[in-house]
């Protein structure tokens, strides 16, 4: 267990006032932010369980793996255990990912559809993803590469997520 005060010291320097999901830390010379999340952060929206926390950054690797998160500890503060995430920096352009590419994306690699029970949720049986309104939010990036990158998207459950998981890997 990493103490939370050393997170700043391991990790570089803070790059973003505390959220309600995660502190987030920039190591300029290693390219890799890490993220001290509150695995319980959004459960609401997210519809998880306790037991789905770990599996949600498993779940976004499989459908997101070039922004994949390793989990490389945990931390605890006053108010509960975190998840210590590293992800690596997408090189982007100063352009934004617009929304309609970001929907592209999902409808056209991970055959989503949108979500008739939500706005701005594309999903199927097993999942739904949103915050992804490109143009007012910092989880889509476009890539020098011109590709797009999901890099914090929220990824609502509609099954338990060892389910999920397995059908995944079935696939």
């Amino acid at each position: 267990m990493v103490p939370l005060q050393d997170c700043a010291r391991l990790y570089g320097e803070r790059v973003m006032q505390p959220s309600g999901e995660s502190i987030v830390y920039y190591n300029e010379k290693r390219r890799i932010y890490t993220k001290i999340k509150d695995p319980y952060a959004k459960a609401g929206i997210k519809k998880t369980l306790p037991e789905d926390a770990i599996y949600e950054h498993v779940i976004h690797n499989m459908l997101f793996p070039e922004t994949a998160y390793r989990l490389i500890g945990v931390t605890e503060d006053i108010e509960g255990v975190r998840l210590i995430l590293e992800q690596k920096a997408v090189r982007t352009t100063e352009r934004r990912a617009t929304s309609k590419q970001a929907q592209d994306f999902l409808k056209e690699k991970l055959s989503l559809t949108e979500d008739t029970d939500e706005l701005y949720m594309y999903g199927n049986s097993d999942i739904a993803i949103t915050d992804i309104n490109a143009e007012d939010s910092d989880n889509v990036l476009l890539g020098e590469d011109e590709r797009i990158y999901f890099i914090d998207p929220l990824i609502r459950l509609k099954r338990p997520a060892w389910e999920i998981v397995d059908n995944y890997l079935k696939e």
